[in-house]
């Protein structure tokens, strides 16, 4: 998975162009839970700030009420209902999203998804209203505009779901105002200036979510170049110690076994001085395939120097260590890396130590240990050295 994800970003600038508004598998769960928390967030200051908003609308609705208006012109009526609707919306966000939960976290997370898009889009609908209202007074359509691009600016939302929206609120906007405008230019001038805002609404709103893509993207990879070799797209030296560290606290805590060895690549200079550095890098490389395909899903690989590699093998004991480090020697021994038309066989010499839960030991000693093994299984080569404590 590591070496999945380094070449993923090795070549993200390439994947953006083609794919701007995708996010890889490996990524996408945590992304649409930070969107989601995003977009909670914004619905909630929206709902304050509109329900604020609201006091004043409504309070010059009951003067246009008191002045007789809303008989004169029906529009003024119609707008007070808007208004309402308007202030009642807003506890969506507020209330209803925050107040059900389900026991699965699957479905709390859909049914939160599901709420601030519908809330969102009845806020289109409620300023599509507005509009429509204000035909029977001033023939202004600003709601409508201002909803459009406020929504384009505050949501971060797909750009196909942005679109459907959208299209629908527009769809609801002509039907409306075919009904309540009468004037046929003003009809016609309404109709295009919608279109085109809602047209530039759409590019900014998939330019909105492409903006939050590009950032979490640039997160990640900056987290992934914080904590992995770039070449072989294992654990850096440091990120490796502070996840061994973590799993030896487990480890002790849990009362489990925790083993380690310590990988180097035999006559690895020879390799550079024979055939190129690249091929020095294409070694490393394998070496890692070789890794992800023999191990468990749970153990995992550091780049601790230059050839040398350290591998964490959790809830394992010595033994069933020493039997893992011999699978992966010979895995590595019967494998052979093409460079070119060359062909380059290469070996390892494995260190291998355990800690078991009755002892007490630091990081650097766990690790020292296993150098050590790893020392003396070099002087013959090709071997496994196993450190006792």
């Amino acid at each position: 998975m590591h070496s999945n994800v380094g070449r993923y970003f090795e070549h993200k600038i390439c994947l953006l162009k083609s794919k701007w508004h995708k996010i890889p598998e490996e990524f996408r769960d945590e992304f649409n839970r930070d969107l989601l928390k995003t977009d909670l967030y914004r619905g909630k200051l929206v709902a304050i700030a509109l329900l604020i908003a609201s006091i004043p609308l409504l309070y010059i609705d009951y003067l246009n009420y008191m002045g007789g208006l809303w008989d004169i012109i029906p529009g003024y009526r119609l707008l007070f209902y808007c208004h309402f609707l308007l202030a009642l919306i807003m506890f969506i966000p507020l209330i209803i999203i925050p107040t059900f939960r389900f026991r699965s976290e699957y479905w709390t997370f859909q049914w939160q998804r599901i709420g601030i898009i519908y809330f969102f889009f009845l806020c289109l609908a409620v300023a599509v209203s507005i509009s429509l209202a204000d035909q029977k007074i001033h023939g202004a359509i600003t709601a409508y505009l201002i909803g459009v691009l406020g929504f384009a600016a505050i949501v971060y939302i797909k750009p196909v779901t942005s679109l459907l929206l959208y299209l629908t609120s527009l769809g609801l906007f002509f039907a409306g105002l075919s009904k309540v405008q009468t004037n046929p230019q003003v009809l016609q001038g309404h109709y295009i200036n919608s279109a085109f805002m809602v047209a530039i609404g759409w590019i900014v709103s998939a330019a909105v979510y492409s903006t939050k893509v590009n950032d979490f993207l640039n997160k990640k990879g900056l987290e992934f170049y914080a904590n992995f070799d770039y070449l072989t797209g294992c654990l850096n030296r440091r990120a490796f110690i502070k996840r061994l560290d973590e799993e030896m606290a487990r480890a002790k805590r849990e009362q489990t076994p925790i083993a380690i060895v310590l990988v180097d690549i035999d006559l690895f200079k020879q390799v550079n001085d024979k055939f190129g550095h690249q091929a020095g890098d294409l070694v490393l490389k394998q070496l890692i395939e070789c890794f992800n395909y023999s191990s468990r899903k749970y153990d995992f690989i550091g780049r601790f120097g230059g050839e040398e590699f350290i591998i964490c093998l959790p809830n394992t004991a010595l033994q069933a260590a020493s039997e893992v480090a011999e699978r992966f020697r010979r895995v590595i021994e019967n494998t052979r890396v093409i460079f070119n038309t060359n062909q380059i066989n290469i070996t390892v010499s494995l260190g291998v130590a355990a800690l078991e839960p009755a002892h007490n030991e630091n990081v650097d000693k766990f690790i020292s240990r296993a150098d050590t093994a790893m020392y003396q299984a070099k002087l013959k080569r090709n071997n496994v050295c196993l450190s006792n404590h």
